[in-house]
């Protein structure tokens, strides 16, 4: 048996190789060629498969040899349905086809110089996919790098889906090809289209058809009936409206249920094939959850239900906020109870702490030793990187994110850290001054705006509508006019007292573009 013929296949590179198998007994030999593996196609039938050809250099032992016959035979056999003999296998090099002009029109040669197709208008190669687009008497199709058929020249119109799928129209339907697979949908259909920027296996088109809508696969095949009157893709589910009902697609099960699409979550895994979707959805007053089959994972018991994720420290991970009677608690998700459901409020403070809603006021409640802080409440929480702010009743005060202590009570109208000098800008009595950490004053609080701390150490101050600069030492740099200066992290620039031209300083205060 010998092989060494040619052919080409449409997306794929075959490599010649020449085989000699003198009989089941004899000596076997295989000639080297580029790849570990072989695909080819017997003339008796037009399947696909491959074989391993062992390269020259490698020598095998005689009872390795006669298995490697019999398994060549075997394949052989179920592809060719018969063996008299010899086999003529068609084994196939690849080999691009040749362009040519004649008559101001071209035609496509493969690389024996037969004519494949002529009397083309125009043809382009698209580098990205390594196919040539084709228009021929103002129809378009699409050939292989080596000739092979991808896309009939028949269409009005061809252009990129996503990945290898190309929409082609004709006679205002449109259909689908695979550049690797040839024809998936026919043209048909009004319309098609897919989730912009997203691949759903298994749901890659929706089509219209007779003003109906429905979804196929990438395969061709139907994932949900042409009966729809409105498909829209949602917060990655699809949404099925008939009768103007919604239904929704997941994981190919049609679900009824009630989703509430704002409240879809994941739990994520060691992978993303780990990961796993949740969906909240609403029956009658009460709210469950799906699993991402659409089964029942938590049957519907409470009024709402807001599903958290947590970031970092021993608590991370995902949990639910739940509510009945306007009362709020958590459990995680085995429906386990965290925080009895008795708080008019609940969130997230940091990884290691609840805000609960306690007596009108807030308090937080520290998970780790599953007990509330009573020390202080507060109307509301910013969560700040080294202090975070709490306020009540209009006034402000700081609480260190590690301790969870108060710094000040509540006396300032406003309060900012200054991390660069560990220093705080306070007002108080609607004046603006800077303390420290024990309360000691820095800066008087007696300036009319806010105090923002320049060039490491300086501070523009306003007073009685003059203005000045002065140091964290309270020594005044520039004292107080009725010029107006405005401060940046590198610079200040002073405007001339009645007048528009402004002046620029650094940093030591020295004038600018002046010698």
């Amino acid at each position: 048996m010998k092989i060494n013929e040619r052919y080409m296949m449409s997306g794929e590179r075959y490599f010649c190789l020449n085989l000699i198998l003198q009989s089941p007994l004899s000596s076997c030999r295989c000639t080297s060629f580029p790849l570990p593996y072989y695909y080819y196609r017997t003339k008796s039938a037009d399947k696909m498969s491959r074989i391993t050809c062992i390269p020259q250099q490698m020598s095998v032992s005689y009872g390795v040899c006669q298995k490697i016959k019999i398994i060549i035979f075997i394949l052989l056999f179920l592809l060719s349905g018969k063996m008299n003999g010899q086999i003529k296998i068609s084994a196939y090099d690849y080999c691009p086809i040749r362009v040519e002009q004649r008559n101001g029109t071209y035609q496509i040669l493969d690389c024996a110089g037969k004519i494949i197709i002529n009397d083309i208008d125009s043809i382009g190669l698209d580098e990205k996919i390594d196919r040539y687009i084709v228009k021929k008497s103002n129809k378009y199709g699409m050939l292989s790098k080596y000739g092979s058929e991808i896309i009939p020249v028949e269409f009005d119109r061809i252009e990129r889906l996503f990945n290898w799928y190309y929409l082609v129209k004709s006679n205002d339907k449109y259909g689908v090809y695979s550049t690797s697979r040839g024809k998936i949908l026919d043209a048909v259909f009004d319309t098609i289209t897919s989730p912009w920027g997203i691949w759903v296996v298994n749901a890659e088109f929706t089509v219209k058809k007779d003003g109906k809508y429905g979804i196929y696969n990438g395969d061709g095949n139907i994932t949900v009936p042409i009966i729809y009157d409105e498909i829209q893709f949602r917060r990655g589910v699809f949404v099925l409206t008939q009768n103007n009902e919604n239904h929704f697609l997941i994981n190919n099960h049609i679900i009824n249920e009630n989703i509430i699409l704002d409240k879809i979550f994941q739990i994520y895994g060691d992978f993303t094939s780990d990961n796993k979707t949740f969906y909240v959805f609403q029956k009658g007053n009460k709210q469950g959850i799906l699993d991402d089959n659409g089964d029942v994972f938590m049957r519907p018991k409470y009024e709402d239900i807001m599903p958290e994720r947590i970031f970092g420290g021993s608590f991370s991970g995902s949990y639910l906020f739940v509510s009945n009677d306007k009362e709020w608690g958590m459990v995680d998700l085995r429906d386990s109870i965290i925080i009895p459901i008795k708080y008019a409020s609940i969130k997230f403070a940091n990884p290691e702490y609840l805000i609960l809603g306690v007596n009108a006021k807030k308090q937080l409640f520290d998970l780790k030793n599953k007990s509330l802080i009573t020390d202080y409440n507060f109307d509301r929480y910013v969560n700040l990187s080294k202090y975070s702010r709490i306020e009540k009743d209009g006034l402000e005060t700081l609480i260190d994110n590690e301790t969870m202590k108060m710094l000040f009570p509540y006396k300032y109208e406003s309060i900012d850290y200054n991390a660069e000098n560990n220093s705080f800008t306070v007002k108080l009595n609607n004046k603006y001054g800077i303390i420290d950490t024990e309360e000691n004053i820095i800066v008087p609080i007696i300036y009319d705006n806010y105090l923002a701390i320049s060039c490491g150490n300086k501070i523009v101050i306003e007073k009685d509508g003059k203005y000045g600069i002065i140091d964290l030492n309270n020594n005044v740099l520039f004292p107080l006019s009725a010029r107006y200066i405005i401060a940046y992290s590198n610079r200040f620039e002073i405007i001339k007292e009645n007048e528009f031209e402004i002046q620029k300083y650094d940093c030591n205060l020295i004038l600018q573009g002046e010698n």
